[in-house]
């Protein structure tokens, strides 16, 4: 199966999300830069991540992203979608 760049990235951009083991999130410039991903191009991703409920913003000002679920909770079809 050959999946789309936004697919790809957002996958990309998960894998990112759910290896981090702090509870600050991580910040889209942080992925962006970890994934050779351009941050413009990131922003139209994780926004329709955000959108399918699969990541959200840690509380508070200047707060980087996390998952919703676990990771094993969350399929590539997910992704896909959003």
């Amino acid at each position: 199966m050959k999946f789309s760049t936004k697919t790809r990235y957002g996958i990309r951009a998960m894998i990112e999300i759910a290896s981090d083991t702090s509870q600050l999130g991580v910040f889209q410039k942080d992925i962006a830069k970890n994934q050779n991903i351009s941050n413009k191009y990131l922003d139209h991703i994780i926004a329709g991540l955000k959108a399918s409920g699969l990541i959200c913003n840690v509380k508070g000002k200047k707060s980087g992203y996390i998952l919703t679920r676990k990771p094993s909770e969350i399929s590539i079809f997910e992704i896909h979608n959003s």
